[in-house]
C-alpha cells in the first residue's frame, strides 16, 4: 500500500508544471518570439487585405397555406385534424431552393453579367455602381468570357481582351458582335475621368448553380410556417436584391398555380354539367 501511495505522489509531482523552467526556456528563445509575433500579425493583416469578405444576407418569410390551391390530401388531413403543416412547409422550402426559380431571378436581375474594378491586392465588384451596363440581345447564347472596357470623358468606348489586345472601339449603344450574340455598352452614370472596368459574362446555367449553392432555406421555428432565407454574397446590395426577387417570384408562381388550379376546377365542373345535361 505504501508503494502505491508513493507512486501516486510521484505521479502527481510529475504532472505539476514547473513555471520557472518554462519561463526560462521562453526567455532563452526571446529572439524567436520577437520575430514571429510581428510576422504572424503581418500575415493576418495581408490576408485580410487580399481576401474578399463574404456577407450573410437573410430574410424571414411567412408561408401561407392558402397561397396555393388546397385540394385533395391537404384538405382531408386538416379535416381529420392531422398535422400537415410540416410537410407543406418542407415542400415550399424545396420550391424556394429550386434551380428553376433561381434561374428566373438570374435572368430578371442580369446576374450573369458582373462588373469588376481590378485592384492591386483585391478586386472590387461594382454591381449597380458600375459606370456602364452591358446589354445582350441573345443572353441565352452567352458563353463564359471576360473583357476590359476602357472609358473616357469623350464617350469613346474601347473593348480589350484580358491579354491587352484591342477587340473593338466605338461609342455607347453601338452593336458589338460577339459570335452568337451581340452586345452594346450603355452608360450607367457620368464618367468624369478615364476608367477601366472588367466585365465577366457567364451562362445562365453556371450563374444559377453558383447562387443556388450559396442559398439556404430552413424552418425558422418548429411547427410554424416561418422560414429563414439566407444567401452568402460578396455584394450586400446584390444579396438583398436576390432574396427580394426570389420571394417575389415565389409568390407570383403561387398565384399562377392557384389560378391554374381554379381554372382546371371550373373546366372540370363545366364538363360534368355538360355530361349531366346530355343525359
Amino acid at each position: 500500500m505504501n508503494e502505491n501511495v508513493s507512486r501516486e505522489i510521484q505521479s502527481d509531482q510529475e504532472d505539476v508544471i514547473d513555471l520557472g523552467k518554462l519561463f526560462y526556456k521562453i526567455l532563452v528563445r526571446w529572439r524567436w518570439f520577437i520575430i514571429s509575433v510581428p510576422l504572424c500579425l503581418a500575415a493576418a493583416l495581408f490576408y485580410c487585405l487580399i481576401s474578399t469578405p463574404v456577407y450573410d444576407i437573410h430574410g424571414k418569410v411567412m408561408i401561407s397555406d392558402t397561397k396555393k390551391g388546397e385540394l385533395g390530401t391537404n384538405v382531408m388531413m386538416k379535416e381529420l385534424g392531422l398535422a400537415a403543416a410540416d410537410m407543406f412547409v418542407e415542400n415550399e422550402i424545396v420550391e424556394l431552393q429550386s434551380k428553376n426559380l433561381m434561374r428566373e431571378v438570374v435572368e430578371e436581375l442580369d446576374l450573369n453579367v458582373r462588373y469588376v474594378r481590378e485592384g492591386f491586392l483585391r478586386d472590387r465588384e461594382l454591381y449597380n455602381d458600375s459606370p456602364v451596363k452591358v446589354l445582350v440581345d441573345n443572353p441565352g447564347e452567352i458563353r463564359d468570357t471576360s473583357f476590359h472596357v476602357l472609358l473616357d470623358t469623350a464617350n469613346l468606348v474601347i473593348l480589350m481582351n484580358l491579354d491587352g489586345e484591342k477587340m473593338w472601339s466605338g461609342h455607347y449603344s453601338e452593336s458589338v458582335p460577339m459570335g452568337d450574340y451581340n452586345l452594346s455598352i450603355e452608360p450607367n452614370r457620368k464618367v468624369t475621368s478615364k476608367e477601366k472596368i472588367r466585365v465577366d459574362l457567364s451562362s445562365f446555367r453556371k450563374t444559377t448553380d453558383v447562387f443556388s449553392k450559396n442559398l439556404n432555406v430552413q424552418i425558422l421555428v418548429k411547427n410554424t410556417n416561418s422560414v429563414l432565407v439566407s444567401l452568402k454574397d460578396a455584394v450586400p446590395a446584390r444579396g438583398i436584391a436576390v432574396i427580394n426577387a426570389l420571394v417575389k417570384r415565389y409568390n407570383q408562381n403561387g398565384i399562377d398555380n392557384k389560378r391554374i388550379v381554379s381554372e382546371a376546377t371550373v373546366e372540370f365542373i363545366n364538363e360534368r354539367l355538360d355530361v349531366i345535361n346530355q343525359e
